[in-house]
């Protein structure tokens, strides 16, 4: 039956998988493999004939680092434009501290150039870096190498990142609490102010133009004992009571422009209720706010807008999409109008568009063997990691072009990210195991030493840099180390152990920088050593 099994490639993949996934949820001191237990799995059956066609492998690896790019690209962008060079250096030079280290070890230990540029490759866990070696030597040695060095180059990544959270609880339950201290500042928040500036007296809202000297919106206007939706066109008067919503240095400009603020009253049952709702109908997708003419159709004022786990304060100009979760004030009978509107379809939130999902697989593929020519006649590629990867950011990012919608619901994000990481490591692990026992034996322990002083060094200077250089918090450090190690089972055992996709923002920006540098690296060690 076994037999019968492992000469179907697609139920040998799903062996391999369960068996791995089975292996990688047992919790010892806290320390689990995860998806990461696939890759031993697939060496030792890999050793016994286990073949997982590379058509699997390459589909995991691009389903895995597109879903990487989908889920970091709304926040990937800010983050590059705050720290992009900082992360450039990291990168730079974690694939620098790893080219010594090899080339050092080369020639101290009389390692051929093959073997070197295999072992630099698969201790950085770079499949790009060992086609560039294999393009520039057509030496079998090259993937012998890589075969030594990639096993612990991936256990050695996947250990580190789960082992420092462990260690450093205490300091990461300091750090989360700070954060979410700090992060007060910039969430939005719900004040109210009593009218008390006389040349608001007889102004409408849209008189006053609120939006054009602050970034908040008033959500309801108390005026006597009856509270009211905030209408481009209700009259002000002075004593009346305004609700505003906005980041808090954004409604303190309110108390110069209304007067001072007051608490919060509870508003008269029955008078104003709040709903949230999913924006769900496509005939709303893509539109601005102004366009939808909602205050004056319905009656209603939206006072805030959730997308991709970010709060928004909505304005005019605010597109919505598919899947935003909207805020709005008004009477009972107004804000049920405009949610059975707007949410009727709550199913499609679900809905993932399988046109732009798959053109944007296409352009990622295509992206990645497109040459980039560089100094010295060197050509270097981004591959079919960095390619897609680079897309899933953008497409991440912009949500939409023309009419097509981008954005992917963030189940199947994960279940693409998941399954596209253990198809990824049941491929590259059945591959590796089984030259690995042959190799072992004729070459020795000491190119197994090699290959880990070769992923350690790297790895501590990414996290020394990241940590104590830089100052980041604790995931974003790792998940900068996951990046300039160019390793997805690092990441995806961070993301699993930390229960949160911050580290892929930190992977997503080094990861491009680390893959281009450590190509280059990978080709300059073939011809220099």
């Amino acid at each position: 039956m076994l037999e019968k099994i492992l000469s179907n490639p697609i139920a040998a993949l799903f062996l391999v998988v369960t068996i791995g996934r089975a292996i990688g949820v047992i919790n010892i001191r806290g320390i689990s493999l995860g998806s990461s237990a696939v890759l031993f799995v697939a060496l030792a059956l890999g050793h016994f004939g286990l073949v997982i066609p590379k058509a699997f492998t390459d589909l995991g690896m691009i389903l895995f680092v597109y879903a990487v790019g989908l889920q970091a690209g709304p926040r990937f962008f800010t983050t590059f434009r705050q720290q992009g060079l900082t992360f450039a250096k990291i990168g730079f030079l974690t694939i620098v501290s790893g080219v010594v280290v090899t080339w050092a070890a080369a020639r101290g230990f009389g390692v051929p150039a093959p073997l070197a540029a295999g072992m630099f490759a698969g201790a950085l866990t770079s499949t790009p870096g060992l086609a560039a070696a294999v393009d520039t030597l057509s030496d079998v040695r090259v993937s012998v190498g890589f075969g030594i060095a990639y096993p612990f180059g991936v256990l050695g990544v996947v250990l580190f990142v789960q082992m420092i959270p462990r260690l450093a609880a205490k300091r990461m339950a300091q750090e989360s609490l700070e954060k979410e201290k700090a992060q007060v500042h910039f969430r939005v928040a719900t004040r109210q102010y009593r009218i008390d500036n006389p040349l608001c007296e007889g102004k409408t809202l849209m008189d006053l133009d609120l939006h054009g000297m602050t970034r908040v919106n008033i959500s309801r206007v108390r005026q006597g004992d009856t509270m009211k939706p905030a209408r481009s066109d209700i009259v002000l008067h002075l004593g009346d009571m305004v609700v505003a919503v906005g980041p808090p240095e954004e409604l303190a400009k309110l108390e110069y422009i209304l007067g001072p603020e007051t608490p919060v009253e509870q508003m008269p049952p029955g008078e104003v209720i709040v709903r949230d709702v999913y924006v769900s109908d496509s005939r709303v997708a893509g539109k601005t706010i102004a366009e939808l003419e909602i205050a004056e159709l319905y009656g209603v004022v939206i006072t805030r807008l959730y997308r991709e786990d970010i709060e928004l304060v909505p304005t005019g100009s605010s597109h919505l999409e598919i899947g935003d979760l909207i805020r709005v004030v008004g009477s009972p009978e107004d804000c049920e109008r405009f949610v059975a509107f707007i949410g009727r379809y709550e199913r499609r939130i679900h809905e993932t568009p399988l046109l732009p999902f798959s053109i944007g697989i296409v352009l990622g593929v295509l992206l990645g063997y497109f040459p980039i020519p560089l100094p010295g006649g060197v050509t270097a590629r981004l591959g079919l990691a960095g390619g897609p990867l680079l897309v899933g950011l953008l497409l991440g990012y912009f949500g939409r072009v023309g009419p097509l919608r981008l954005r992917t619901p963030y189940a199947v994000r994960y279940l693409l990210r998941e399954l596209g990481l253990v198809f990824f490591l049941a491929g590259v692990g059945a591959e590796a195991g089984s030259q690995f026992l042959e190799v072992f034996r004729q070459e020795g322990v000491a190119l197994l030493g090699i290959g880990a002083v070769v992923t350690v060094v790297p790895m501590a200077v990414a996290f020394a840099l990241a940590r104590y250089r830089y100052h980041f918090d604790f995931p974003h450090s790792l998940g900068t180390v996951c990046g300039s190690m160019t390793s997805t089972p690092g990441l995806g055992a961070l993301c699993t152990s930390l229960n949160s996709d911050e580290p892929a923002v930190a992977y997503a920006t080094v990861y491009p920088v680390a893959l281009i540098a450590v190509t280059i690296a990978a080709q300059l060690l073939s011809l220099f050593l």
